[in-house]
């Protein structure tokens, strides 16, 4: 599972896209698939992820609890993938 926390000083300038670019080169080491989660209201790590070639494989209701407030908030996740030949082919374009 991938997940990642930017400043927010630091959103918009590829930090993301370059971090998690570097993560998935672990298809090298064998591995077959990255899975990611991320707020549904999160646009920008949607289209980081999307860029990359992950693909959505829906919504988890009530999947997590909402930081910085009690434990029975909870948010929805949407959930994606990534296949080793998916990001070999997104990444080539």
């Amino acid at each position: 599972m991938l997940g990642y926390v930017l400043n927010r000083v630091y959103w918009g300038k590829c930090y993301g896209y370059e971090a998690v670019k570097a993560v998935v080169f672990g298809f090298a080491q064998g591995i077959r698939c990255f899975k990611a989660r991320y707020y549904p209201d999160n646009d920008r790590s949607h289209r980081l992820l999307v860029r990359l070639g992950f693909t959505d494989q829906g919504l988890l209701l009530h999947e997590a609890i909402v930081p910085n407030r009690s434990a029975d908030v909870y948010q929805d996740i949407r959930v994606c993938s990534l296949s080793k030949e998916d990001f070999y082919a997104a990444t080539r374009k």
